[in-house]
C-alpha cells in the first residue's frame, strides 16, 4: 500500500512546502533507515530527530547558522 515515486519525473511545484501543524519534538522521526539484521528480513528503524542532531551541531565540517 506504499506510494511510489519516480524522483526523476516528479513535480513538487504542485505539493505544499510545509505542514505549519505538524507537531515537532526531538522524539519526531526524522528518517527511516532499513536494515537485514541478523535474520536477513528488512526492518524498518525509525530515527528520531534527537539522534541526528550530531550530523548538524558542532560537526567541525559545516557550519550551520542563519546565514
Amino acid at each position: 500500500g506504499a506510494r511510489r515515486l519516480d524522483l526523476d519525473t516528479l513535480d513538487l511545484s504542485a505539493e505544499p512546502t510545509h505542514n505549519p501543524a505538524l507537531e515537532q519534538s526531538a522524539e519526531t522521526a526524522a528518517y527511516i533507515m532499513y536494515t537485514s539484521g541478523s535474520t536477513g528480513t528488512p526492518k524498518g528503524v525509525l530515527v528520531p530527530h534527537r539522534a541526528i542532531t550530531r550530523l548538524v551541531i558542532n560537526n567541525g565540517y559545516a557550519d550551520f547558522n542563519q546565514h
